[in-house]
């Protein structure tokens, strides 16, 4: 469950992050920071899905206008609210959306991988670039190491704390870190989802590919929208492959 701000119950909430409109100057993405409004990031303890800051980073590419959009719906990557720079390396946001997509890659087969051994040889050709097991690990295992230094390095400067919140129902207590800036809020979702062992797939929508967390074992999409155009994609090609072979058979 996604709380609101309103629902903690001590008043207290996360650091507020700024998003905007930003643009292109050089080699820097610059956020409008007389336009931009503060927002707050609440972690999911359930699981994660398109419209999440996490999600979106890993699916922004590598093009300026992708940049522009994700800073837009999030901020800057490692400016935190009291910035005195509104600006960041075009670079530096290609490399660390690389970084996630890699790591959430990596999390993803490691859990597939220890729950059916019997992928364990196609996905060693994937981790062939983290280089041979130390002595008396597993693939497995040293791919688990891997995703877990990665977490660890983007949770530098962030700091746990535990919070209260409350509804109409009941009292309950959340995790709701202290973090310098949006790429430490990132990681620690990440975190959350690797120490829940939440499940993640890849939307099979060939225009989305978004990673989410399935709600059963047999969610395909991030979406019903991507299944809905999926299933009619389907329809629309068996209804041509039918034509085609009547005529075909007509022409016969």
């Amino acid at each position: 469950m996604q709380l609101a701000s309103d629902q903690y119950a001590s008043g207290e909430q996360p650091e507020p992050l700024l998003r905007g409109p930003a643009s292109i100057d050089g080699e820097y993405v610059v956020l409008d920071r007389g336009r931009a409004s503060e927002w707050h990031p609440f972690v999911k303890a359930d699981g994660i899905g398109r419209g999440d800051a996490i999600i979106e980073l890993a699916a922004s590419g590598s093009t300026p206008a992708q940049a522009l959009k994700f800073v837009e719906g999030f901020g800057l990557l490692r400016k935190g609210s009291e910035s005195a720079d509104w600006r960041e390396l075009l670079s530096v946001f290609q490399r660390e959306a690389s970084a996630l997509l890699s790591g959430l890659s990596l999390y993803r087969d490691v859990r597939r991988a220890s729950q059916d051994p019997g992928l364990l040889p196609r996905l060693r050709e994937k981790w062939l670039h983290l280089g041979a097991p130390r002595a008396g690990l597993t693939f497995t295992e040293h791919a688990a190491v891997a995703v877990s230094a990665l977490v660890t390095r983007g949770l530098v400067g962030v700091e746990e704390r535990v919070l209260p919140v409350s509804n109409e129902r009941e009292l309950a207590f959340v995790s709701a870190a202290r973090t310098p800036h949006l790429l430490g809020h990132i990681y620690h979702q990440f975190a959350i989802v690797m120490t829940g062992n939440v499940a993640l797939r890849t939307c099979e929508d060939p225009a989305c590919g978004r990673f989410f967390t399935p709600g059963d074992a047999r969610q395909r999409h991030c979406s019903k929208a991507h299944a809905d155009r999926m299933r009619q994609q389907r329809s629309r090609a068996a209804r041509r492959e039918g034509n085609q072979r009547r005529d075909d058979q007509s022409a016969t």
